[in-house]
C-alpha cells in the first residue's frame, strides 16, 4: 500500500480509527511537529460531519512556508537569503559553484513539491533511512508543502518550543489567525526534538492536563 500523500486523506484515516475505538464524541486530538496539521484536520472533517471536538493541541508544529502571513513570510525570506550569503562568504569559489548547484536542485525540488510531485532527492535528514521509512518520509514532506490549514472555530492549544527549529518560518502569526475559537501558547524551554523526551516531556504532558480540565 503507498504511503498517503495528502494531509486530509491522512487524517479521514485516523477517523476511521478513532470510530473504531469511541464512536461517539467529544474528543481530544493532538499531533507532534507535523502530525499536528493532521489533528488539525482531522477536527476540521470532525466538525464538518457534526462531531463535537473538546481542543485541538499542536505541539511544535510548523507549516510550509508559503502559508505564513506575509509580513512573517517576509522575515522568513529576509533570514534565508542572509543565511545564504553568510555561507558563500565563507567559501572558496569552487565550494561556491557546487553549493549554487546544489541550492537550484534543491529550487527544483521546490518546484516539484508544489504541483503535488514527490521530490527527485531526499531531505538530508531522510538520507539513510531504509526505503520503507524513506518513501513515508518523503510522502509526509509532500503532504506538508501542499496543505494549507483552513480557520477553524474550535479551542486550539499551542505548545511550542522556545527554539525555533533552524531555517524554519516562526508558524505562531498563523496559528494566531486559524484559531478563531481561541489560541491558547504554552512555551517550554527546549527546542523542536528534546521536547519529546525526558524531562521537557513532563512539561508537555502538564500543559496537556491543564488543557484538558
Amino acid at each position: 500500500m503507498p504511503a498517503q500523500q495528502r494531509v486530509e486523506e491522512m487524517a479521514a484515516t485516523y477517523i476511521q480509527e478513532m470510530h473504531a475505538v469511541q464512536p461517539e464524541g467529544p474528543y481530544y486530538v493532538s499531533g507532534y511537529s507535523m502530525g499536528g496539521l493532521v489533528a488539525l484536520e482531522i477536527a476540521q472533517q470532525l466538525r464538518a460531519a457534526g462531531e463535537p471536538v473538546q481542543l485541538v493541541c499542536l505541539l511544535d508544529t510548523y507549516v510550509h512556508e508559503r502559508c505564513l502571513p506575509w509580513f512573517a513570510w517576509l522575515r522568513h525570506q529576509y533570514g534565508y537569503v542572509c543565511r545564504q550569503l553568510r555561507a558563500l562568504r565563507t567559501m572558496p569559489f569552487a565550494e561556491r559553484v557546487a553549493y549554487v548547484g546544489m541550492k537550484l536542485d534543491a529550487g527544483a525540488d521546490r518546484i516539484r513539491l508544489r504541483v503535488g510531485r514527490t521530490a527527485r532527492r531526499p531531505e538530508a535528514n531522510n538520507a539513510g533511512l531504509p526505503p520503507v521509512l524513506l518513501r513515508i518520509r518523503e510522502a509526509m514532506r509532500l503532504a506538508m508543502t501542499i496543505y494549507r490549514p483552513r480557520s477553524y472555530d474550535g479551542r486550539v492549544l499551542y505548545v511550542r518550543a522556545a527554539r525555533l527549529a533552524e531555517g524554519r518560518g516562526d508558524p505562531l502569526p498563523l496559528w494566531q489567525k486559524v484559531a478563531r475559537g481561541g489560541l491558547v501558547v504554552a512555551e517550554v524551554d527546549s527546542d523542536h526534538v528534546a521536547m519529546m523526551f525526558e524531562p521537557v516531556v513532563r512539561l508537555v504532558a502538564d500543559e496537556l492536563d491543564r488543557a484538558v480540565r
